[in-house]
């Protein structure tokens, strides 16, 4: 009789898990970890309990987790569990915007299973969300791909969604919109044909809530706010704090970018509070600039400096260089409005240093990427340049790296 409740007992969380009741499936799973005497049970347990702790945004006690496993996995030194500890450790890192422990993390994982390892495009996928972290994005370009390569192969959804969903995401930070609505619809279609018993159902809320970043940004405002208030709902029906905070901060951008300001500061000082509690130190930093913008919109330049330099030095600990590129860019005019040329002069310098360091620079045409909007492409070396630059380079090495570039890529553009 105990021995068959016992066995229910997982079965039971992982139905809660299920139905993204994820904080019942916690409890649920840590009431039978001590009943449990095999360490290959354990393991999993502390995996599961890691996964559902992210999916709700408590980043501290997902990490405890991880913790738990790579210990378990040490002690019995199997490399598949070390593998897996590592990825656990790897997300966790990277919610928190400790991005080179991420990376790194990343790469012991892949070296401990080299051949058929379940969890490589994952993998692949973390490490380049941790290179946009960084502004590395020709890494992160080479990652994405390589996540790419794996659910092409594996006809993996979960991973199909978000590889495009974060490839668009970063086009979108680069200000190339189109190519960022691009990826991310490929998630969305994927994810509106799901069924409500799918179990990639949950991430219809996170999609939805990141194809309104673009929309509002090309000034699509019914569409980016009837996505975002329906991502809202959901997240909130879920207790889903993540996708939560990134609808908070949309509403926020969405009223600056219709001139009411007063009314963005509430949104975005309610969004701080949340990503301070997720750890989220990226989100930190673009919520302090977007309140600075709207200081600055409503004529307050000593306001606006006060939050962008809290949001330079948030992107100086994290090493976040095209946050970095931005916060001087916006104390460069608000200084040079404060008529204090000497420190705008300095920021000025500053962003040219950065935006060399990022590789923003066209490799054509030498001006600033992620400027304006404009449609970017990838060349085969990895380096970006913009769409309206290549065609004149069909046969010409990158001026970067001296590589060529991939030609179908110009035929495609060439023939559209």
């Amino acid at each position: 009789m105990g021995q068959k409740a016992s066995k229910k007992e997982p079965e039971r969380g992982s139905r809660f898990y299920e139905e993204q009741r994820f904080e019942e499936a916690i409890e649920d799973w840590k009431s039978i970890i001590s009943k449990k005497s095999s360490v290959n049970d354990k393991f999993t347990l502390y995996g599961q309990i890691c996964r559902s702790y992210l999916d709700i945004g408590n980043t501290a006690d997902a990490l405890d987790f991880a913790k738990k496993q790579m210990e378990l996995a040490n002690n019995q030194n199997k490399d598949i569990m070390k593998s897996e500890a590592f990825f656990h450790l790897a997300i966790c890192n990277e919610m928190i915007s400790e991005f080179s422990k991420s990376i790194a993390f990343c790469r012991n994982s892949l070296q401990i299973v080299e051949s058929e390892n379940p969890l490589e495009g994952y993998l692949h996928l973390c490490m380049g969300n941790s290179f946009v972290g960084l502004s590395e994005f020709r890494k992160a370009w080479t990652s994405y791909k390589r996540a790419e390569e794996t659910f092409e192969s594996s006809r993996d959804h979960q991973l199909e969604i978000l590889v495009n969903t974060k490839l668009g995401m970063m086009f979108t930070m680069l200000k190339d919109f189109d190519t960022g609505v691009e990826y991310i619809y490929k998630a969305w279609n994927i994810v509106s044909q799901l069924k409500d018993n799918d179990p990639n159902i949950k991430y219809r809320r996170l999609v939805g809530a990141c194809l309104a970043v673009p929309y509002r940004n090309t000034g699509k405002y019914k569409d980016s706010s009837d996505l975002t208030e329906d991502a809202m709902k959901v997240a909130m029906l879920y207790n889903d704090i993540v996708v939560q905070v990134k609808c908070m901060v949309l509403f926020a951008d969405i009223h600056r970018s219709r001139g009411d300001n007063e009314r963005s500061i509430p949104r975005y000082e309610s969004a701080l509070s949340l990503l301070e509690q997720i750890g989220d130190r990226v989100g930190q930093a673009d919520v302090l600039l977007g309140m600075a913008k709207a200081h600055k919109n409503m004529s307050d330049p000593e306001q606006a400096i006060q939050l962008s330099t809290k949001a330079l030095d948030i992107a100086k600990k994290i090493g976040n260089k095209l946050q970095m590129l931005r916060c001087h860019a916006i104390l460069k005019f608000l200084y040079f409005e404060t008529r204090d040329t000497t420190l705008s002069s300095r920021h000025h310098t500053l962003v040219k240093q950065l935006a060399d360091e990022t590789d923003l620079y066209c490799s054509v045409c030498d001006q600033l990427m992620g400027k304006e909007a404009e449609t970017l492409i990838v060349l085969f070396c990895g380096h970006f340049t913009h769409a309206r630059c290549t065609i004149s380079r069909l046969h010409h090495t990158c001026v970067i790296c001296e590589r060529k570039p991939n030609i179908d890529v110009y035929k495609t553009l060439i023939d559209d």
